[in-house]
């Protein structure tokens, strides 16, 4: 053991332990043959009963142990050693551990975890030569009884615990690694069978490598399961040292970054279930700390996932035009590309008495009734459509009456009409007798509509053919059950709406082209800003 190792174990020890640790730990050393690991665990057989051995005064075994508990405890106080810190230890229904040549590594992590029970996976070359597993008289093949391990964890455990070494159940092959990921998910899953909450580990030391990758990638692959490794502060060169253990706690790639989470991310986005995606890659980002992100370089990935949780949230409250709170979640691709529209929309109450701001309440009600056509949502999307002609028609109602002789205390927040009607006397020239509520002379309405609508006759839409469109949103609104043949017609009512409406937009753009903001002005231009961010716009 390094000195400077050395030295600092040796602060944490007492006296006794500490002037001993040089000789223990060397001896202990030259015992890692294992053929001697009777001796380093100061246990003697007896037929097939193993005790402790009253000729070794304190086992090397018992001293490293000793030690890796004291180290445990400082990792879990976090104590700035030079080690992985640790986090308090749930109490474990099952560790699983990965037996190989030796059985000192894992024996200190299940007497550190002392799990209810250790469900041990060895090949039979392992089982039979270095655990000492007895042949079946009649099989004269391994029984899977587990005496010498389970005599070890007997001895060493503390009194309070009680720690069942289960029989392996069946051995694995020695080569390849399919094999041991079949038998550590075989035990998983009959570990919750019967408790479907077990908290289970993992210890991933003491296997070939091929089988140590499959047990990680199982245990990765599973949920909420716990995976453990043995590590050494200092190697000889050709082994480690003992006296140098420390438990390293490896975390679940899965549960730092999760690839089904993100799938679902993705999926919830295209489905614009913005809610549920804000609620999931606020989950991920919990799992994924500043720590963690900073420790495996993922820094870019939790910014992007911040980013889509914030646009989450932000399309949540948009799509319910809730545009106040909206702006409380503005994000990098907001400022880039909606140009700053919620500012003007969140005004909603004056801009709707403007020309411009008119036009951009109907243009993000169109905007919002195409996304949900693109669900097949065809009630909300009808019910989008009909906002948008709603808005552009209390507009010009209330253009005409500011600029005409009706009263100037008329207040468009207080006249309740129906559009259908609405929609008549504003396009339907032979019908100007049309009554419509809080206007004061039917005479001034009439002068006004004679004098200023200026519609012309060849682009604008008919009243007719609106008061049509408009009915599709009745007829929805109402519970039906329709088969494959009505959906198809109904997609094709509201397909059609949707185009009527456009070309609605299209006109009043046309109209108001005199106006600052309006000057030059497509209706593609101004409805560009109100398209929500592809889930693919993160990348």
């Amino acid at each position: 053991m390094r000195s400077g190792i050395l030295n600092k174990r040796k602060e944490w020890l007492d006296n006794s332990a500490s002037e001993s640790l040089a000789v223990w730990a060397t001896k202990a050393d030259e015992l890692q043959g294992y053929s001697d690991t009777l001796k380093y665990f100061g246990i003697k057989q007896i037929g097939n009963v193993y005790e402790i051995n009253p000729s070794i005064k304190v086992p090397y075994f018992q001293q490293s142990l000793d030690l890796f508990k004291i180290v445990m405890q400082k990792q879990i106080a976090k104590e700035d050693i030079g080690l992985p810190s640790l986090d308090e230890f749930p109490e474990y229904d099952a560790l699983i551990t990965i037996v190989g040549f030796s059985p000192a590594p894992i024996m200190h992590t299940i007497l550190a975890l002392a799990p209810k029970k250790v469900y041990p996976v060895a090949t039979e070359e392992t089982a039979r030569n270095f655990y000492k597993v007895p042949l079946n008289p009649i099989t004269k093949k391994p029984d899977g009884k587990v005496e010498y391990f389970a005599s070890i964890i007997r001895l060493y455990k503390e009194p309070q615990q009680t720690i069942i070494a289960e029989a392996i159940g069946r051995n694995v092959a020695s080569i390849g690694s399919m094999d041991t990921f079949k038998r550590v998910r075989e035990i998983i899953h009959d570990v919750r069978k019967d408790n479907r909450d077990a908290k289970i580990a993992i210890d991933i030391t003491g296997g070939k490598k091929s089988a140590d990758v499959s047990a990680f990638l199982i245990a990765a692959i599973e949920q909420n399961i716990d995976i453990y490794y043995v590590d050494f502060e200092d190697h000889n060169g050709i082994k480690a040292c003992c006296g140098t253990e420390f438990l390293n706690k490896l975390d679940n790639p899965y549960d730092i970054y999760n690839i089904t989470e993100e799938s679902l991310i993705k999926s919830l986005w295209e489905r614009q279930d913005f809610e549920a995606v804000a609620v999931v890659a606020d989950e991920a980002i919990e799992k994924l700390t500043e720590e963690k992100a900073k420790k495996y370089d993922l820094e870019k990935e939790r910014a992007r996932l911040n980013q889509i949780k914030t646009a989450a949230k932000c399309y949540s409250d948009w799509a319910r035009f809730n545009y106040s709170q909206a702006l409380d979640s503005v994000f990098d691709y907001y400022k880039r590309k909606h140009d700053d529209i919620l500012s003007k929309l969140s005004d909603c109450k004056n801009i709707r008495k403007d020309a411009y701001g008119a036009i951009l309440l109907s243009l993000d009600r169109w905007t919002r009734g195409v996304d949900a056509l693109g669900l097949c949502d065809l009630d909300k999307s009808a019910l989008c459509f009909t906002q948008a002609i709603e808005v552009l028609c209390e507009y010009r109602l209330y253009d005409m009456a500011v600029k005409g002789s009706v009263s100037p205390q008329f207040n468009i927040g207080t006249i309740h009409f129906d559009v259908s009607s609405l929609i008549k006397f504003l396009w339907d020239s032979e019908k100007q007798n049309m009554v419509i509520n809080q206007l004061e002379s039917r005479q001034n309405v009439t002068y006004v509509w004679n004098e200023m609508m200026r519609f012309d006759k060849k682009i604008k839409p008919s009243s007719g053919k609106l008061i049509e469109k408009l009915s599709i949103r009745n007829k929805l609104a109402h519970f039906n059950c329709y088969d494959k043949e009505k959906d198809a017609k109904n997609m094709a009512k509201v397909k059609e709406l949707k185009d009527t409406v456009r070309l609605l937009i299209e006109y009043f753009i046309l109209i108001y082209q005199n106006e600052e903001k309006l000057k030059e002005k497509t209706f593609d231009v101004l409805q560009a800003p109100f398209n929500f961010a592809k889930y693919s716009d993160f990348d």
